[in-house]
């Protein structure tokens, strides 16, 4: 007979970029071990973020997994919440409630910074970048979504002898297009505005300033309690730096030790050189396209916010409370998606204190 006190587990698992799967069950329901053996050629796999030795205070576990495919690159489609199976000391946890999906952006925020080259050799073509910049936005915050129902936060940058900032980290897609962009939607807006005033490309300046920036908002979002953060930075560019400070060299070096995703877009012109391609290439660690005209830049930014929105979707938080008193318990997370099945064993003691009690929304939570 189960102590009355013992909490029933309760079963959670939160998608972070806007979804959470909760449940509430025994831990002692369908006794299915999981798989035993050599796993399927599998291309994904899971990553645990939180550590695999957790300790559950009242009996809340609480960890924190990507899920990611065989080259470590996030996977093009969501995970949906019923491809995942989780197991307590080799017993399914069951549920005695159906699985529902809630959006918990609260726990994740993603943040990006576009990087828009307005040098001289841009005047004719502006309404051409501001249109696919605006399509790069749409994808990672679309029409009628809430500031606050979204978990990407994008901050816009122009460059050409000068780096302005136009817009800091906002949520707001219809400010962003309507009223930062349109700064620089035109020649004569962008003279409006004093941005458009150099003909020189400050690029490996812009390019660190933004690394720099988008680390400084991701600490920040860690600092106020967010699970999870990603940080991104988006360069565009018809050319290549002119002014040399800092130098290609320092831009690099600025890029290898960044631990945000840095995408390069080029658009072939004039100024767009081999050598300008290769540098740009090398600046894209996490992603490069080239655009032969202006036309298909939109598919260019469109192809990087997809990336964008693929790393954010990768990010997963698994709670749930556990009936559990002993230590070294063993749990273990299987996800099956389109064909192919990975699985994590982990290890978690649990501490309890007189009274307490286990929520999976608040109270005492899981450590490494």
């Amino acid at each position: 007979m189960r102590n009355p006190r013992t909490p029933l587990p309760t079963l959670a698992l939160l998608t972070l970029l806007s979804s959470a799967v909760t449940a509430c069950g025994g831990g002692s329901g369908n006794n299915n071990p999981p798989p035993t053996g050599p796993q399927p050629n599998a291309c994904i796999k899971l990553d645990v973020t939180s550590g695999t030795t957790l300790t559950a205070q009242e009996g809340k576990v609480v960890v924190n997994f990507r899920v990611l495919d065989c080259l470590d690159r996030p996977l093009a489609s969501q995970v949906p919440s019923n491809a995942f199976e989780i197991f307590e000391r080799d017993r399914r946890i069951s549920s005695e409630s159906q699985l529902k999906i809630v959006p918990e952006p609260k726990h994740f925020a993603s943040y990006s910074v576009l990087l828009l080259d307005v040098s001289g050799s841009m005047s004719q073509q502006l309404p051409g970048l501001v249109e696919s910049a605006a399509r790069f936005i749409r994808i990672l915050i679309p029409e009628g979504t809430a500031p606050e129902a979204t978990v990407h936060r994008i901050a816009i940058y122009a460059f050409d002898g000068e780096i302005k900032k136009l817009s800091d980290f906002s949520a707001d897609a219809n400010a962003l297009i309507g009223t930062t962009l349109a700064k620089i939607r035109d020649e004569q807006s962008c003279k409006a505005n004093l941005i458009c005033q150099d003909s020189r490309t400050r690029l490996n300046g812009a390019l660190k300033q933004g690394i720099d920036d988008v680390k400084v908002a991701r600490d920040a979002g860690k600092s106020a309690g967010l699970d999870f953060t990603t940080a991104s930075v988006v360069l565009f560019t018809d050319g290549r730096d002119t002014i040399n400070v800092p130098t290609e060299a320092e831009a690099q070096e600025a890029v290898n030790k960044s631990d945000a995703n840095i995408f390069a877009i080029g658009l072939k012109g004039a100024d767009m050189d081999t050598q300008s391609v290769k540098s740009l290439q090398g600046f894209g660690k996490s992603g490069f396209g080239l655009a032969e005209k202006l036309e298909d830049l939109g598919s260019k930014f469109e192809s990087i916010a997809g990336n964008i929105r693929n790393i954010s979707n990768s990010y997963f938080q698994l709670r749930y409370c556990s009936p559990l008193e002993s230590n070294r318990n063993k749990l273990t997370i299987k996800v099956s998606h389109e064909g192919v099945t990975a699985q994590k064993d982990l290890t978690f003691d649990v501490a309890r204190s007189v009274g307490g009690t286990c929520s999976v929304d608040s109270g005492g939570t899981g450590t490494p």
